[in-house]
């Protein structure tokens, strides 16, 4: 738990200084892109560092796709 306290404190200073550089140079979209990636990517690395089971994103596709890909054998079997 430290770590990522550690990881969340550093992941502060950063912001403290690059938020104010994108404000000044008026960099909307890298403003609006740099916090989504950190609101997503913190949670997941604490979420990492305590052992939670994240799930993997092609397990999604993989249930989206494979009772197409079962059909697609049968007809072409």
């Amino acid at each position: 738990m430290q770590f990522a306290l550690l990881i969340g404190i550093i992941i502060l200073a950063f912001s403290i200084v690059e938020i104010p550089k994108l404000r000044k140079n008026k960099k909307k979209k890298e403003l609006w892109t740099y916090s989504i990636l950190l609101l997503i990517g913190y949670p997941l690395l604490v979420a990492q560092i305590m052992n939670v089971p994240i799930p993997n994103p092609l397990d999604l596709i993989t249930f989206v796709y494979h009772p197409m890909s079962q059909f697609l054998f049968a007809v072409l079997s």
